[in-house]
């Protein structure tokens, strides 16, 4: 009998930077630069970066001099997380963290969306950012700026932290902590930071001459994705039921007799998924070379034909049997004339699991009395 395997995982899809022209902005000695980067990773990858710096050019240091009278300075000092996570003060004249955060979740509730939360991780990588502009002492010119996209996302991996999608803004502004918001809101990323689905925050401050700067990393967490993607496959009496509806649809458009739901087929398929996902395989032969035949008889079902198909990385049924149907192996199981049961298994990991969703079709023909 055919025992093939197939797993057909998300397709990542790269589309080229695009620099779309910008209005430069730029307040006595106040500059702004900020960049975009944000990725979907579902069946397509899309890579986004905007760039914004002031009409002098894109490495401009920010003048020590000349500050601006009618805005306030900073209040109080207290302590932030700095790289290293050492408690440290934020420079003279920033706002504090708390109050940055007060201010960015006071919008976004004006907004109708759901506060961020404050990300350890995040902070720690926002930190480095924000000490490595203000050490450099300019603001980073459009190739550097490039360059650090893949840089933010690879210290954010070694932080621990997977991002479906994240937005980086910096800004270079004095003033309270409504005024740092009230520049920052002219500006796209703006807009990006209260987005419904962005979860989670992580701030950097330093000083870029004389002028505070902040660096601010919104995320949305992989694991929020993948929880809502797999949401709908926690109901197994409810996924087992479209799936045989799925498999009698496409055997009857084959013109070939509907399957009947086996309780013992289904146990069997069950059993095998919840064994690979928990031990980290993908084969039909278990380790200790158990076939689906074995796993039947222990089930008590007597075949004289029996055959399985496996998948894994669907989040719905149709995709399952959109890849089964295009492998002929696991087609001529489906369509096969001569069984008569069914069964199904899934088993849904975590996210850092290998394989995450595990499908088993299980099929069977009872020995005749």
């Amino acid at each position: 009998m055919p025992r093939t395997e197939t797993e057909t995982a998300a397709r990542r899809i790269g589309r080229p930077f695009r620099w779309p022209a910008e209005a430069a902005r730029h307040r006595g000695h106040r500059l702004r630069y900020r960049f975009l980067m944000f990725f979907m990773r579902r069946s397509f990858f899309r890579f986004c970066l905007l760039f914004a710096c002031a009409a002098c050019g894109f490495a401009c240091p920010v003048p020590s001099s000349s500050r601006e009278s009618d805005e306030p300075a900073g209040q109080r000092l207290v302590e932030t997380v700095r790289s290293g996570g050492r408690p440290q003060r934020p420079p003279g004249g920033a706002v504090t963290r708390e109050a940055m955060i007060s201010a960015i979740n006071a919008e976004r509730r004006r907004a109708g969306v759901s506060p961020l939360r404050s990300d350890p991780a995040l902070d720690r990588v926002a930190q480095e950012r924000a000490d490595a502009i203000a050490k450099k002492g300019a603001l980073p010119n459009e190739a550097q700026a490039t360059g650090a996209l893949g840089a933010v996302q690879r210290r954010l991996a070694q932080e621990g932290y997977t991002a479906h999608g994240w937005v980086e803004s910096i800004v270079v502004s004095d003033g309270d902590a409504p005024a740092v918001i009230a520049y920052w809101r002219g500006d796209p990323s703006f807009g990006d930071a209260l987005r419904a689905d962005y979860s989670d925050l992580g701030l950097g401050i330093a000083r870029l001459g004389d002028t505070p700067l902040y660096t601010l990393l919104v995320a949305w967490p992989e694991t929020a994705v993948y929880n809502l993607e797999v949401r709908d496959l926690t109901d197994l009496a409810a996924v087992r039921r479209e799936m045989l509806a799925g498999v009698n649809r496409l055997r009857k458009a084959a013109g070939v007799q509907p399957l009947s739901e086996d309780a013992r087929l289904d146990a069997a398929a069950q059993e095998h998924a919840e064994d690979m996902s928990s031990r980290g395989y993908y084969d039909h032969q278990s380790p200790e070379g158990k076939n689906v035949g074995d796993r039947l008889h222990a089930e008590g079902y007597v075949w004289r034909l029996a055959a399985e198909n496996l998948a894994a990385g669907h989040f719905t049924v149709e995709s399952a049997l959109d890849a089964w149907m295009k492998s002929s192996g696991h087609r001529a199981n489906l369509l096969h004339k001569d069984v008569t049961d069914f069964g199904f298994g899934i088993a849904v990991g975590p996210m850092e699991s290998k394989y995450r969703v595990l499908w088993v079709q299980t099929f069977g023909a009872p020995l005749a009395d």
